[in-house]
């Protein structure tokens, strides 16, 4: 009962308190902080890329076209595979992405040209390649240029059995090794 006494006699003194502190206006003139923007997409420019394929003197030969760019990839001799970008600057990254599988190459600063050994790797790169993606093209000072892959079809399925041959025919030869891809390889931004 003397509990019930107190709050009785508290209560006509602290109800008030406690309206006028809840009715309290917000001070005039708060900033109100909004999280930073996020950085702008780099600028892409769109392009749609054909293929191109050719088997002669035992290297297989497979080019993706686009005016801008070109992705060239040789398989052979022995168990080889070389990826070479040309474009009017130079390309120093290509990435690709699609249903097949990602990945991405880096060419050292004054070369256009990367050469890896023709592994179960490579084959799955290249498998990759001829289902059909995108492929980024990065070059300093320019914007991205990114190119609609198309599906290789039957021209790319023939193709890719001369690639399988090379491979399982081939003795070993020595190929410098693939370096490993880096974290978030299809940068960035890899999304």
């Amino acid at each position: 009962m003397r509990f019930s006494c107190r709050l009785a006699l508290l209560l006509p003194v602290l109800l008030p308190a406690l309206v006028v502190a809840c009715a309290q206006p917000r001070p005039v003139g708060t900033r109100v902080v909004l999280p930073p923007r996020a950085a702008p997409a780099e600028p892409v420019a769109q392009a749609d890329g054909a293929w191109s394929f050719s088997i002669a003197n035992g290297v297989c030969s497979a080019s993706l076209e686009q005016d801008a760019a070109t992705l060239a990839v040789a398989a052979g001799p022995g168990r080889e595979l070389s990826y070479e970008a040309r474009g009017g600057r130079r390309i120093s990254q290509v990435a690709f992405r699609g249903a097949e599988g990602n990945w991405q190459l880096r060419f050292p600063a004054s070369q256009s040209r990367v050469t890896r050994r023709l592994d179960a790797a490579g084959e799955r790169r290249i498998r990759a390649l001829l289902a059909g993606g995108t492929l980024r093209y990065s070059r300093p000072g320019t914007r991205v240029l990114s190119v609609t892959v198309p599906d290789a079809g039957i021209s790319g399925r023939d193709w890719f059995g001369c690639v399988s041959a090379l491979r399982t025919e081939s003795p070993e030869l020595p190929v410098p090794p693939e370096p490993p891809e880096p974290p978030g390889a299809y940068g960035q931004p890899p999304a």
